[in-house]
């Protein structure tokens, strides 16, 4: 652990937080008190997470990790955008979305990092000239579990929208 800058301690502080903080606004009742402050802490963390991410530089050189936090950070902002703008389908299907895909990249991040600190898991890592079938395996894993739940909360918000408008014809 004596490897990790202070850049890197922040980073790993943000991303347990935003970790908790992620959950708590993902299984909370939409639009709800909780949902929303949960949600915020989540938006702050996760800005924190991916600007920590982009400050570290391992190989002294921009890399996939970089872009992927790029690309975070825009589908942060993208559903942060699109919350208040939840009374179309559109709009709350782009929400949705959005924080579950930024919220799969803390896990894919975390199964990354496991691989790559974990004494036991390195042999399986495809970071050390492993083939690399276990980690895989473990990233489609948890690819699958947030898909399920992604199309899930897809069919329950277009079902919800879809009875909306029939109350109101």
């Amino acid at each position: 652990m004596g490897n990790i800058s202070i850049i890197g301690w922040l980073h790993s502080i943000a991303c347990v937080l935003a970790m908790v903080a992620g959950g708590l606004a993902l299984f909370a009742v939409k639009g709800s008190v909780d949902h929303k402050k949960w949600g915020r802490w989540f938006i702050y963390t996760m800005i924190a997470t991916n600007v920590s991410a982009l400050l570290i530089y391992p190989n002294g050189q921009f890399n996939i990790f970089h872009w992927m936090a790029v690309g975070t950070l825009a589908a942060l902002f993208l559903g942060w955008y699109a919350a208040p703008r939840q009374r179309s389908v559109t709009w709350a299907n782009t929400h949705l979305s959005c924080m579950i895909w930024s919220y799969y990249m803390l896990y894919g991040g975390l199964i990354n990092e496991a691989f790559l600190r974990i004494p036991a898991l390195r042999q399986f890592s495809p970071f050390f000239g492993a083939e690399g079938a276990i980690f895989g395996m473990t990233q489609m894993v948890v690819m699958l579990v947030f898909t399920v739940l992604w199309v899930k909360f897809l069919i329950r918000t277009t079902r919800l929208f879809k009875q909306r408008n029939l109350a109101v014809n």
